[in-house]
């Protein structure tokens, strides 16, 4: 941002932030969101789409845009898939944590997210605000930030488009609900969308000489079947690890490197579970080495 955005710097300094600190929000430029699209379920992407089509013709239909929530587990993609709505529908896109508005009103008071709201609302281009991580603020103080967010949204906004993300929908008043469009489930991958997503991330992490383990017989659909209840940021994560092993061990991976390496991870998430489910357990491990 520009040194004479005089509002976002108040907004920096009175939370303790040095300048612009992109710790509290993120601004991508549409020439600057080159991310692959997330992979994701036929309805999830019929209902983009047509978000993307209605977002993009605003001014001709003389309609509103429409706000939306995204709720589903952790590492599914929902970050992306907004960041994707932004640059196809040639808006910004503004990211702002639910701590962060938080500890605004607590320095300042609850007006300062309804100015905040104001300040997109006069920007000469459109604007998508995602508000992300509800899911690790208390019920209480959810309510506070979405009624300060929603509180000049009575009429509906041509100018920004909100949108919600969190992993624990029932956490969300129904008074905030009613201001929400569509609620849009994200869930974890199926077997053929895992395919997908691993198909993604052995072009990232291996080049195309080191590729032949995955493509052999039917491996990858092995891959994509040992992985039920991974997201796509586990399988991010699985991928990295696999990368890791390969440049420890200096040679080329096998099928049984791959086999060994999501065995361990699914072990990892069972066992992670298991403790989960027992926190007064003292002593439980939870690691899979």
């Amino acid at each position: 941002f520009p040194s004479h955005d005089r509002f976002s710097w108040q907004f920096g300094s009175a939370l303790g932030l040095s300048a612009l600190a992109y710790n509290v929000y993120d601004q991508y430029r549409n020439n600057e969101i080159r991310q692959s699209p997330p992979v994701c379920n036929n309805h999830v992407r019929k209902i983009v789409c047509d978000l993307v089509n209605a977002n993009r013709n605003i001014k001709q239909s003389g309609g509103y845009f429409q706000n939306v929530l995204l709720y589903g587990p952790e590492g599914t993609g929902k970050t992306e898939l907004v960041k994707q709505i932004a640059k196809h529908s040639q808006m910004n896109y503004v990211r702002v944590s639910a701590e962060v508005l938080v500890r605004a009103i607590k320095q300042i008071d609850s007006s300062a997210v309804e100015n905040f709201m104001r300040y997109w609302e006069n920007r000469s281009r459109p604007t998508i605000l995602l508000v992300d991580e509800l899911d690790r603020m208390f019920p209480e103080e959810n309510q506070t930030i979405l009624r300060g967010l929603f509180s000049h949204l009575d009429e509906a906004s041509k100018k920004v488009m909100v949108i919600l993300e969190t992993s624990k929908p029932e956490d969300l008043a129904v008074s905030i609900l009613t201001h929400i469009d569509h609620k849009i489930h994200i869930p974890l991958p199926s077997e053929r969308e895992r395919n997908k997503i691993l198909r993604q991330l052995i072009k990232k992490f291996f080049p195309l000489e080191e590729r032949i383990p995955f493509y052999l017989g039917d491996n990858l659909d092995k891959m994509s079947q040992k992985t039920q209840s991974f997201s796509g940021r586990d399988l991010f994560k699985l991928m990295n690890a696999l990368a890791g092993k390969r440049t420890s061990h200096k040679s080329i991976l096998t099928w049984e490197m791959i086999e060994e390496t999501i065995d361990q991870f699914v072990f990892q998430k069972k066992q992670f579970k298991q403790a989960a489910n027992y926190p007064s357990a003292a002593g439980v491990s939870i690691s899979g080495s």
